[in-house]
């Protein structure tokens, strides 16, 4: 399911949302509000997405037709790209009839400059070490190919912008071959190479969109390391820019997310 990230129900994901939706007149568990979690270790062009998108427009078929109304699609965070990648895979046609809009909850459309932490030292949320451990999550995180696809775009972040600062050069959207190879993991660049490409977020939904995210939270938009010694291992300082606390501002305001 999707309201809890873990099987124990211990740490909360849409359970408050879909509690919330249950509480509109007519909600129904299984009928009127579904579930379509996937995958998200892998990229949109993946097989894998290839059977989800086709199991999610099933789902959205046969919720139309057990209900006699259009479908209301809502995704959060990377889900945000991954259902626009899915709008742009159906046609005008069926949009049309089976889609009343899409709700999108903190959309990390051109990325987010977590990623950059996840693949260099690891991101353990300013979790103390002696509870986990950053060596194991970066070696984690570097398997996961929707990492790689979530790095800031760098058609939102030009040539000057730099997202990571050492002491002997400093790396924008544009190095993050140079960056691979600079901390001694040329392995990325050919897992980078697999979804270097968000083509589909220059492309209009074909829906109503309802785009919500927050603003004003402190959010990481570069990572300096003092010491070469420290890089990449150790915790880098982030310097913080507008955002929702994870995604930065201008990844959750992709221009054509704002009509």
């Amino acid at each position: 399911g999707v309201s809890y990230v873990d099987s124990h129900h211990i740490i909360p994901y849409y359970v408050h949302l879909i509690k919330a939706l249950h509480a509109l007149p007519g909600a129904k568990e299984g009928v009127t509000v579904r579930g379509a979690p996937y995958d998200f270790r892998y990229a949109p062009h993946t097989k894998k997405f290839d059977e989800y998108f086709e199991r999610l427009k099933q789902l959205v078929e046969e919720t139309y037709e057990a209900n006699n109304e259009t479908v209301v699609l809502v995704a959060h965070s990377m889900g945000g790209p991954v259902t626009s990648t899915f709008l742009n895979i159906v046609t005008d046609t069926w949009k049309d009839k089976y889609l009343k809009g899409f709700v999108s909850l903190a959309g990390a459309y051109a990325g987010a400059t977590k990623s950059i932490q996840a693949l260099t030292t690891g991101n353990s949320e300013q979790i103390p070490g002696f509870i986990v451990n950053r060596g194991v999550l970066r070696k984690n995180g570097r398997t996961i190919q929707s990492t790689y696809w979530l790095l800031p775009d760098r058609a939102y972040w030009n040539s000057s912008e730099v997202l990571v600062e050492t002491p002997e050069r400093s790396y924008t959207a544009a190095d993050y071959d140079k960056l691979f190879r600079d901390m001694a993991y040329p392995e990325g660049v050919k897992v980078y190479d697999t979804v270097r490409d968000r083509d589909y977020m220059r492309e209009d939904p074909g829906v109503e969109t309802l785009c919500v995210h927050g603003y004003d939270r402190p959010t990481a938009v570069k990572y300096s390391w003092s010491k070469m010694s420290d890089f990449p291992d150790e915790r880098p300082s982030a310097t913080n820019g507008a955002g929702d606390g994870t995604v930065p501002l201008r990844s959750l305001e992709v221009v054509y997310f704002g009509r």
